[in-house]
């Protein structure tokens, strides 16, 4: 069945189902996809293939939107850069995928002038990248610069592989005045193959909200700048913090400069991330987490399977960093560390805590191979006014089996693996006594209350506020009104 519109046949189209209705095959067609190749676009990496590009793009948001096609195997070079479009689909078919021998497999978007995509004053939303390998060569811009007033937001990025060749571009410069929100990353690659000066994933801006980047993996320099990370994730805003962004799944393979730092944030977590850091002197620790000087809600960071192949000379795996002391909720979970250098540099320690109110640290496995890993575990220069550092299962030492705590860089004590408190000595031979310098409290309990003798074994002191008696040495027996200390001699408890 046909119809005719302007003396040209059209087939007709009728969906699958009941309730379908027919309609023309042109107008199906157009409503899936339009390629780029439809409108002159040559896809020979020399040809400027912009203008091809945007008529296709028009001609596609005209329609309401929809796929926007790349063929596997062209590479398509840009002298301008492409404007965002709100309901496209850039799409190859079949994922680029990263080939050693230089071969590119999908289709490839390219420039050595400027940046690839941008994004434009209007809301950009709804928008979509699929399949592509998008690079940006020598003298090129940003891949994505979105520094431009007003809002990128509803952006998802899957099966991209992003290369970036510029040391001072990145990957996404996510700065829109506007705000940046509800981006989605996922089941992608980007390399950073330069001395990086930049970041090579930035997210910062007076609104930043449900950044997510998942199951990735990272390739970025060994002479990054310092401070300069992977992933940046931070909020500009006096009045608020960015929330609920997540780096998840993803593997970083040499970042020199650090691989996340999120700053001032909120519900926003690291989480089950590979590290492998080949670089013998990093310039920042690889994950931080730091409030920053605006208001505000804490961090709360929650670290899942961190592993350092190599140690980080200086610079601590994880660094709690605070310049708000009212920052608190920070919560370490189930994090595996390991140094395998085995060399006598001097690392830095494997979790760094400044000027934070409240850290948790639950199920944390440490491991360091090296000859000198001097710091294990740092708080901060105002520990006096820090509170409720807690830790949960934690094995966190250097061939010894002690959780080595530091204070200012020196050496205070450790916790060893049978739960034995021991204070002072030296590094791997700590005293078998705690010295306080004041006094030291244990709550009342009653003689009823007293655990048996025998679990709390000999030596074991307590204090009871119901003795019947203050005979020195006599077992103790509860149903009085005295108030005294007492002892375990491994059978019974004792008074004195």
């Amino acid at each position: 069945m046909t119809t005719r519109d302007k003396g040209i046949t059209s087939p007709l189209f009728t969906a699958a189902g009941s309730g379908s209705v027919i309609r023309t095959m042109q107008a199906k067609l157009q409503e899936l996809s339009i390629s780029v190749d439809d409108k002159g676009a040559v896809g020979n990496g020399i040809t400027d293939d912009y203008p091809a590009i945007i008529l296709a793009q028009n001609a596609l948001v005209a329609l309401g939107g929809g796929e926007l096609l790349f063929t596997p195997g062209k590479t398509y070079n840009v002298n301008t850069s492409i404007p965002m479009a709100m309901g496209v689909t850039y799409k190859g078919t079949g994922r680029s995928v990263i080939d050693l021998s230089g071969t590119v497999a999908g289709a490839r978007i390219v420039s050595s002038n400027t940046s690839i995509f941008i994004n434009n004053v209007a809301l950009r939303e709804g928008i979509f990248f699929k399949d592509l390998w998008l690079e940006s060569l020598a003298g090129g811009g940003h891949i994505f610069d979105w520094s431009l007033a007003g809002i990128v937001a509803k952006v998802e990025m899957s099966g991209v592989v992003l290369v970036q060749r510029n040391a001072d571009k990145s990957v996404v410069n996510g700065i829109a005045a506007g705000g940046v929100f509800s981006i989605w990353m996922h089941d992608f690659d980007y390399l950073y193959q330069v001395g990086n000066t930049v970041p090579a994933l930035k997210f910062v801006s007076t609104t930043v909200n449900s950044i997510v980047i998942e199951r990735f993996w990272s390739l970025c320099s060994t002479s990054a700048t310092s401070g300069t990370y992977s992933i940046w994730i931070e909020s500009t805003n006096a009045v608020g913090p960015a929330l609920n962004c997540e780096i998840y799944q993803g593997i970083f393979e040499q970042p020199g400069g650090g691989a996340v730092n999120l700053l001032s944030t909120r519900n926003s977590g690291i989480d089950q991330c590979g590290i492998y850091d080949l670089v013998a002197t990093p310039n920042n620790a690889m994950f931080r987490i730091a409030k920053g000087s605006i208001g505000g809600a804490p961090a709360i960071c929650w670290a899942k399977g961190i592993r350092s192949v190599t140690g980080t000379a200086g610079k601590p795996d994880l660094q709690i960093d605070t310049s708000n002391a009212a920052a608190s909720g920070h919560l370490v979970e189930s994090c595996t560390l390991t140094w395998l250098d085995g060399v006598s540099t001097t690392f830095g320690p494997c979790i760094a805590i400044s000027t934070s109110t409240i850290a948790n640290f639950e199920n944390i496995a440490y491991t360091s191979q090296s000859a000198s890993p001097t710091l294990d575990l740092v708080f901060g220069n105002t520990l006096g006014s820090s509170k409720s550092y807690q830790i949960w299962n934690g094995y966190v030492g250097n061939n010894e089996g002690y959780l080595n705590i530091y204070q200012n860089g020196t050496y205070v004590g450790a916790v060893g693996p049978n739960k034995d408190f021991r204070w002072g000595g030296t590094l791997g031979a700590p005293a078998n006594t705690m010295t306080a310098a004041g006094y030291t409290t244990a709550a009342p309990v009653t003689v009823g209350g007293l655990t048996a003798a025998a679990t709390a074994g000999a030596g074991a002191r307590h204090f009871v506020s119901d003795a019947n008696a203050t005979t020195f040495q006599s077992v103790v027996a509860g149903g009085g009104a005295n108030k005294i200390p007492v002892y375990s001699d491994g059978v019974n408890w004792r008074i004195g």
